[in-house]
């Protein structure tokens, strides 16, 4: 029998939504064609995880969205995409917590951690994702570079605590670049001026 066993990988992209339109479209339409093509040639099965069409809608009713997006993650590991502009994102609540499934049970005090310090889902991700498994992630990010002009609802106001939380995350991403092969960290600078 010559049926070569195809396998499969994941990864999880993660950013906040309604401003990171664009750079997720650009992901799906011009760069993941041709990671698929290229997976597909060497019988190897990619899918990207995308959840602006991947939370339904009970479990946003039902207080599930963290632990979907952390399950997800897992499924993905260890391959992650972390794509930040300029908003901190929505900050989950405690009620969040209440619906952990038990594959992440293990992961309540340092979550519950982050809620109390009122992080954003988007950080939340990071941090499960890449930042607090150094040694096994396979992570990329990208940073909108300060110069591009978007609008000013899809930026968090100068001063305010979401825009200094965001500076901070920011921060602890570009100290990073110090672990190697296993981390790779890009700075997102489009030319362009008319995404928005």
């Amino acid at each position: 029998n010559n049926v070569t066993k195809q396998r499969k990988f994941k990864v999880f992209i993660s950013s906040t939504f309604r401003d990171m339109n664009t750079e997720r479209d650009y992901l799906n339409t011009y760069v993941f064609p041709r990671i698929h093509q290229y997976c597909s040639e060497r019988f190897i099965e990619f899918n990207p995880i995308d959840l602006r069409w991947g939370i339904r809608e009970e479990d946003s009713k039902n207080g599930m969205v963290l632990s979907t997006c952390l399950d997800e993650i897992d499924d993905a590991r260890p391959f992650f995409i972390g794509i930040i502009g300029s908003r901190y994102g929505w900050i989950p609540t405690e009620k969040e917590m209440q619906t952990l499934r038990n594959s992440i049970k293990n992961q309540e005090p340092w979550l519950l951690s982050m809620i109390n310090n009122r992080a954003s889902i988007t950080e939340i991700e990071m941090e499960y994702g890449a930042l607090r498994n150094k040694d096994l992630a396979r992570a990329c990010f990208m940073m909108r570079a300060e110069e591009i002009n978007i609008l000013e609802e899809f930026k968090d106001p100068l001063g305010s605590i979401e825009y200094q939380k965001l500076l901070q995350l920011k921060r602890k991403i570009s100290a990073q670049n110090s672990l190697g092969r296993s981390w790779e960290l890009f700075w997102h600078k489009r030319k362009r001026r008319d995404f928005y």
